[in-house]
């Protein structure tokens, strides 16, 4: 599901500090260890990962409390979870501003502010520790709340056409019937009896959410198989969890 601030994938072009008009071959043949990936013509700085990297590590824990970083995913670590899901948000991000770009969709003056105040939000929330750590500055932050905004623009614009095949949905209905009403039950507040037509209008509300997802999954997954990650190994290996 998309969220505000992607941390799944939840949830954003950074301006690299004081490399934002330079090409992308000038930036590697003067410093290697200037970017951290690479996607198509945009590189990410290790400072923009660890932005959306400690988001993550938030979003993990809620889960999962402080020991999820003991558990063991199918052999592998939750690090090494939390680092892939995070390089998996940002790719999500970076293709909804190069579509951005394409349809000349930009941000008003109103949603600049309004990413500026958010940034300054999350940026004064955390200790001098962490912010060192992570080591972006305000503007960095700025511009992830940006394209954090455009891919939330972006999906909707993308996904705006889409309409759910009735039958299609009465078919996931009936076989998971079972399902919605108790996900209803825990998720609606509500004290009056319960009713089915509530129910199912529930379970459209969801089932549409999914196969929107599915649809942007399916429009991203078609720029990512043309725009290879280039991982900058001097740089990419020194990334850890923020502690």
């Amino acid at each position: 599901m998309k969220k505000t601030f992607i941390i799944t994938m939840a949830a954003a072009v950074m301006a690299f500090s004081g490399c934002s008009s330079q090409s992308k071959t000038d930036i590697k043949q003067e410093d290697t260890t200037e970017y951290a990936f690479s996607i198509g013509e945009t590189d990410v700085s290790k400072e923009e990962f660890n932005i959306y990297l400690y988001e993550t590590q938030k979003s993990f824990e809620q889960l999962g409390g402080t020991d999820i970083w003991e558990t063991d995913f199918d052999g592998r670590t939750a690090e090494s979870v939390a680092i892939d899901n995070t390089l998996n948000s940002i790719q999500l991000v970076k293709f909804a501003v190069e579509e951005a770009e394409k349809r000349g969709v930009t941000l008003d003056d109103s949603m600049k502010n309004q990413a500026e105040e958010r940034a300054e939000e999350m940026y004064d929330g955390l200790s001098d520790d962490i912010r060192s750590k992570i080591g972006a500055d305000i503007s960095l932050y700025e511009s992830v709340f940006e394209e954090n905004m455009l891919y939330n623009i972006m999906y909707e614009e993308i996904t705006g056409d889409y309409s759910v095949n009735e039958k299609d949905f009465e078919a996931y209905y009936s076989e998971h019937k079972d399902e919605i009403l108790s996900a209803y039950k825990t998720n609606v507040d509500s004290t009056e009896p319960v009713n089915d037509d509530a129910v199912k209008d529930y379970g459209l509300e969801y089932y549409t959410d999914v196969m929107k997802q599915d649809y942007f999954n399916s429009e991203y997954n078609k720029w990512i198989s043309s725009n290879a990650v280039d991982k900058n190994d001097e740089v990419w290996n020194t990334i850890a969890l923020i502690k």
